[in-house]
Protein backbone atom coordinates (compact mmCIF):
# COMPACT_ATOMS: atom_id res chain seq x y z
CA UNK A 1 0.00 0.00 0.00
CA UNK A 2 1.36 3.38 -1.02
CA UNK A 3 0.94 6.43 1.16
CA UNK A 4 1.14 9.96 -0.20
CA UNK A 5 1.85 12.96 1.93
CA UNK A 6 -0.63 15.76 1.56
CA UNK A 7 -0.68 19.31 2.70
CA UNK A 8 1.26 22.49 1.90
CA UNK A 9 4.61 21.16 3.23
CA UNK A 10 4.69 18.19 0.91
CA UNK A 11 3.25 19.55 -2.32
CA UNK A 12 5.63 19.98 -5.21
CA UNK A 13 6.37 23.47 -6.28
CA UNK A 14 4.40 24.33 -9.40
CA UNK A 15 6.45 25.37 -12.42
CA UNK A 16 5.51 28.57 -14.20
CA UNK A 17 6.85 27.50 -17.58
CA UNK A 18 10.55 28.08 -16.72
CA UNK A 19 10.36 31.86 -16.63
CA UNK A 20 13.07 33.85 -14.85
CA UNK A 21 16.53 33.11 -13.54
CA UNK A 22 17.69 31.79 -10.25
CA UNK A 23 20.02 33.91 -8.14
CA UNK A 24 22.92 31.51 -8.78
CA UNK A 25 22.45 31.68 -12.57
CA UNK A 26 22.37 35.45 -12.44
CA UNK A 27 25.54 35.66 -10.29
CA UNK A 28 27.45 33.23 -12.55
CA UNK A 29 26.43 35.24 -15.63
CA UNK A 30 27.50 38.54 -14.06
CA UNK A 31 30.83 37.02 -12.96
CA UNK A 32 31.58 35.71 -16.47
CA UNK A 33 30.60 39.06 -17.97
CA UNK A 34 32.91 40.85 -15.53
CA UNK A 35 35.83 38.60 -16.42
CA UNK A 36 35.27 39.14 -20.15
CA UNK A 37 35.07 42.91 -19.71
CA UNK A 38 38.23 42.98 -17.61
CA UNK A 39 40.01 41.12 -20.38
CA UNK A 40 38.56 43.08 -23.32
CA UNK A 41 38.68 46.70 -22.13
CA UNK A 42 42.51 47.10 -22.10
CA UNK A 43 42.73 45.56 -25.58
CA UNK A 44 40.04 47.89 -26.88
CA UNK A 45 41.74 50.91 -25.33
CA UNK A 46 45.08 50.00 -26.92
CA UNK A 47 43.40 49.44 -30.29
CA UNK A 48 41.65 52.80 -30.01
CA UNK A 49 44.91 54.61 -29.20
CA UNK A 50 46.64 52.80 -32.06
CA UNK A 51 43.92 53.91 -34.45
CA UNK A 52 44.26 57.53 -33.32
CA UNK A 53 48.03 57.38 -33.80
CA UNK A 54 47.57 56.11 -37.35
CA UNK A 55 45.05 58.89 -38.01
CA UNK A 56 47.56 61.54 -36.90
CA UNK A 57 50.22 60.04 -39.16
CA UNK A 58 47.78 60.03 -42.08
CA UNK A 59 46.97 63.69 -41.37
CA UNK A 60 50.67 64.49 -41.71
CA UNK A 61 50.74 62.63 -45.04
CA UNK A 62 47.69 64.57 -46.25
CA UNK A 63 49.35 67.85 -45.24
CA UNK A 64 52.47 66.94 -47.21
CA UNK A 65 50.42 66.08 -50.29
CA UNK A 66 48.47 69.34 -50.07
CA UNK A 67 51.70 71.31 -49.62
CA UNK A 68 53.22 69.68 -52.70
CA UNK A 69 50.06 70.35 -54.69
CA UNK A 70 50.02 74.02 -53.65
CA UNK A 71 53.73 74.39 -54.49
CA UNK A 72 53.03 73.11 -58.00
CA UNK A 73 49.87 75.20 -58.41
CA UNK A 74 51.57 78.41 -57.23
CA UNK A 75 55.09 78.86 -58.50
CA UNK A 76 56.61 79.25 -55.04
CA UNK A 77 58.06 77.17 -52.24
CA UNK A 78 55.62 75.72 -49.75
CA UNK A 79 56.60 74.82 -46.19
CA UNK A 80 55.06 72.53 -43.62
CA UNK A 81 56.12 71.26 -40.20
CA UNK A 82 57.87 74.43 -39.11
CA UNK A 83 58.89 73.68 -35.56
CA UNK A 84 61.69 72.39 -33.41
CA UNK A 85 62.80 69.89 -36.02
CA UNK A 86 62.88 72.28 -38.97
CA UNK A 87 60.75 72.68 -42.06
CA UNK A 88 59.79 70.46 -44.94
CA UNK A 89 60.03 72.54 -48.10
CA UNK A 90 58.24 71.72 -51.34
CA UNK A 91 59.50 73.74 -54.32
CA UNK A 92 57.29 74.16 -57.43
CA UNK A 93 59.53 71.77 -59.36
CA UNK A 94 60.94 68.63 -57.83
CA UNK A 95 64.51 69.93 -58.10
CA UNK A 96 65.75 70.87 -54.64
CA UNK A 97 62.98 69.10 -52.77
CA UNK A 98 63.96 67.46 -49.52
CA UNK A 99 63.12 63.98 -48.35
CA UNK A 100 62.07 63.60 -44.75
CA UNK A 101 61.22 60.95 -42.20
CA UNK A 102 59.01 61.74 -39.21
CA UNK A 103 58.25 59.62 -36.19
CA UNK A 104 54.76 60.06 -34.81
CA UNK A 105 54.33 59.04 -31.17
CA UNK A 106 51.55 59.37 -28.66
CA UNK A 107 52.19 61.63 -25.70
CA UNK A 108 49.74 60.17 -23.19
CA UNK A 109 49.71 57.44 -22.25
CA UNK A 110 53.29 56.96 -23.37
CA UNK A 111 53.51 53.78 -25.34
CA UNK A 112 55.88 51.82 -27.50
CA UNK A 113 53.89 52.13 -30.70
CA UNK A 114 55.22 54.53 -33.29
CA UNK A 115 54.35 55.46 -36.84
CA UNK A 116 57.10 56.38 -39.25
CA UNK A 117 56.06 58.77 -42.02
CA UNK A 118 58.41 58.91 -45.00
CA UNK A 119 58.13 61.64 -47.60
CA UNK A 120 60.32 61.30 -50.64
CA UNK A 121 61.78 64.21 -52.61
CA UNK A 122 59.27 63.60 -55.39
CA UNK A 123 56.34 63.75 -52.93
CA UNK A 124 55.69 60.06 -52.44
CA UNK A 125 54.53 59.18 -48.95
CA UNK A 126 54.28 56.09 -46.78
CA UNK A 127 53.23 55.31 -43.22
CA UNK A 128 54.73 52.34 -41.40
CA UNK A 129 53.85 50.93 -37.99
CA UNK A 130 56.88 50.44 -35.76
CA UNK A 131 56.64 48.37 -32.59
CA UNK A 132 59.90 48.89 -30.76
CA UNK A 133 61.24 48.10 -27.35
CA UNK A 134 61.88 51.75 -26.60
CA UNK A 135 59.28 54.35 -25.78
CA UNK A 136 58.90 57.46 -27.87
CA UNK A 137 61.15 60.42 -27.14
Amino acid sequence: MTHYAHGPRFERRKSHGGRGFTLIELMVTITILGILLAWAVPSFKDASLSSRLTAFANDLVASAQIARSEAIKRPSDFRIAQGTFGALIFPPDVVGATAATFTVCRATPIGKQKRTVRITASGGTSVARVDSATTCP
